[in-house]
């Protein structure tokens, strides 16, 4: 029996990591993404097969828009839910986002800010940073996720001291 789902709410992504083949897809349009409708058939459906762990992912979850929604009602049908994010657009939602995230697991690379950055494409090592701090004052459970890559491997060990200091775990 399964429990959990890994639910790709949108292809869109507002990053283009040099690992993730996702902004090379064809079909990351918003009218590609689920329907309100579509959501609640899905969990209805997700419920009855003992799914109880909904991870929103993507491209970008936080560019869906019914996120909200969408996790509000995964709360009201007592699913445990997590989001996994690059963190760029998560001080804006925030506020709109607590209560219905169990775990944030935020994207980070790199201990390094420019290594971070090269990988993700963008700027963006400090926008982490301060969705971190954010997360943190709304005393929201934080992960951070990593993609071990060859040339990441080496520093596992610094992103570990890394995640500990931010009150995350890795």
């Amino acid at each position: 029996m399964p429990t959990t789902c890994n639910y790709y709410v949108t292809l869109r992504c507002n990053q283009r990591c040099t690992f993730c083949n996702i902004p090379h897809t064809n079909n990351g349009s918003p009218s590609r993404e689920p329907t309100m409708e579509q959501v609640e058939s899905n969990l209805r459906d997700l419920k009855r097969l003992g799914v109880f762990v909904l991870d929103v992912t993507g491209g970008e979850p936080l560019l869906y828009r019914n996120l909200v929604e969408m996790l509000a009602l995964a709360k009201k049908m007592r699913f445990m839910t997590s989001v996994t994010t690059n963190g760029m657009l998560y001080p804006k939602l925030a506020e709109q986002l607590l209560g219905k995230v169990d775990a944030l697991l935020f994207s980070i690379d790199s201990t390094d800010a420019d290594e971070h950055d090269r990988i993700r494409a963008t700027k963006s090592f400090h926008i982490a940073l301060e969705a971190l701090a954010v997360a943190r004052k709304l005393r929201q459970s934080l992960y951070i996720s990593h993609v071990v890559t060859n040339e990441s491997f080496g520093k596992v060990d610094e992103m570990i001291r890394f995640a500990k200091d931010q009150g995350a775990i890795l």
